[in-house]
């Protein structure tokens, strides 16, 4: 197991968080220590509600490139509906329609 203090920032471009930690109720939750963010990374974390999580901010904050889990979610959903219908359906300005929905939902 790598030790935090072993690990070498420069080195990470993507993090990635599947797990539920940041997920309602528990948003207060982050996967790893704030100091391993940094502005070349790319941050991307599938929790999607609540839609801008505390590791996504914090990212930010540091001038991260930050991806939100209701992207991968919204288009989830539509790849099922074509997989049962058969029809290809997904386009850009459906999965920001889908996505502007579920934010208003969440």
């Amino acid at each position: 197991m790598v030790k935090e203090k072993e690990l070498n920032v420069e080195g990470i471009d993507v993090v990635i968080n599947a797990t539920p930690l940041g997920m309602y109720p528990k948003i207060d939750e982050i996967p790893i220590p704030p100091e391993l963010l940094h502005k070349h990374q790319t941050v991307f974390d599938l929790v999607y509600n609540p839609v801008q999580t505390k590791l996504l901010k914090l990212a930010k904050k540091k001038g991260a490139k930050t991806v939100s889990g209701l992207e991968m979610f919204a288009v989830q959903g539509l790849r099922q509906i074509e997989l049962w219908t058969g029809k290809k359906i997904i386009k850009k300005s459906l999965v920001e329609r889908v996505k502007r929905n579920l934010s208003e939902t969440l």
